[in-house]
């Protein structure tokens, strides 16, 4: 064969072989993009829910075993967190959400935003802003949030 005709043959080759990580990481974008929207569509339910104490969606959306960090410090657990907002204990009076930003790690997705929620927890109320992270973990193939994390975000 002649040396033109070679490298022709060759070139098509490295090519076609790069062409495939980068379709591979096409499809995985959009896969993160699905993710991403799956994730939002789930955090808004929550936000719903959150306003309006719905202790069934919840109880849905929580995990078994979450663990919920409030801006005080204090770790409580999923029967907890709905106790308190099924009794009044925690009341959202408003809730903003900006700057959210997602990250997708396999069945992970860690969720950071601003709130500048209005809450009143046991008697006192406080105003954002907040800097919080929510991770969703994927359990039986539904989106469940495992991790909030709070903490109060002090003007400089």
């Amino acid at each position: 064969m002649p040396r033109g005709i070679n490298l022709f043959l060759m070139s098509l080759i490295v090519i076609a072989s790069m062409g495939a990580p980068l379709l591979a990481a096409s499809d995985d974008q959009g896969a993160d993009e699905r993710v991403k929207k799956e994730v939002l569509e789930v955090e808004n339910q929550l936000n719903q829910a959150l306003l309006h104490a719905d202790s069934g969606v919840l109880r849905r959306i929580y995990a078994d075993d979450l663990a919920y960090m409030n801006a005080g410090g204090e770790v409580m657990s999923k029967d907890q967190v709905i106790s308190e907002f099924q009794s009044g204990e925690i009341k959202l009076l408003t809730l903003g959400r900006d700057d959210i930003r997602l990250h997708v790690f396999g069945d992970a997705v860690v969720l950071n935003g601003i709130s500048t929620a209005a809450l009143e927890y046991k008697g006192h109320v406080s105003y954002g802003p907040r800097r919080f992270t929510n991770i969703y973990v994927k359990v039986d193939g539904k989106w469940r949030l495992a991790s909030h994390n709070v903490s109060l975000i002090t003007k400089k």
